[in-house]
């Protein structure tokens, strides 16, 4: 395989960091795009993982028609289908990713590459991909970390695109949040 990945400019005097990117939408602007996943019967995390996947292939200016391949990991939480089950009040991080690959060139529309995803996504879960792959996932990422060099440019990308496959909340009342902490 052969990512896409940003530009790295590696010069001595530069500063070495990630970037985020951060999109606001506006109520009815949510609500629309939320209305346009459950009427295709896709989620949410599929429509914005496909938004960022058409903007990163449209800010590098290639020629029409060029192909690029781009990673998504999507983590997908797993306390249900433990045994026992857990319930989302269990404390810790029970996410598994599930890393699929997606052939852009420029052509795609916003839904199309949505529902790509998506059952990209869905395939690997329902052949319990997360779990068949979790030690090859947790083994690689160990080789990473302790061999830092072996990745590009001396640091840890596995993918463009992360996301949880379902909204992360925080429904904390701002006290509560104070006192925590």
């Amino acid at each position: 395989f052969r990512f896409s990945n940003l530009n790295f400019v590696d010069a001595e005097d530069s500063n070495r960091r990630s970037q985020v990117v951060r999109l606001k939408l506006e109520r009815d602007q949510t609500i629309k795009l939320v209305a346009g996943c459950k009427g295709r019967g896709l989620k949410l995390w599929a429509a914005i993982a496909s938004a960022g996947l058409i903007s990163a292939y449209s800010s590098k200016n290639l020629e029409s028609g060029q192909g690029e391949k781009y990673a998504v990991v999507t983590l997908s939480d797993c306390r249900s289908v433990l045994e026992p089950p857990l319930t989302p009040n269990d404390f810790g991080f029970y996410h598994s990713g599930i890393l699929h690959t997606h052939d852009i060139n420029g052509e795609e529309k916003l839904w199309d590459l949505a529902k790509r995803c998506y059952d990209s996504f869905a395939s690997a879960k329902n052949s319990n991909k997360h779990f068949t792959d979790m030690s090859d996932l947790n083994f690689l990422m160990c080789k990473a970390i302790e061999n830092p060099n072996l990745t590009p440019s001396s640091s840890l990308r596995t993918a463009y695109i992360s996301i949880f496959e379902d909204p992360v909340t925080d429904e904390y009342p701002e006290p509560a949040l104070a006192s925590a902490g």
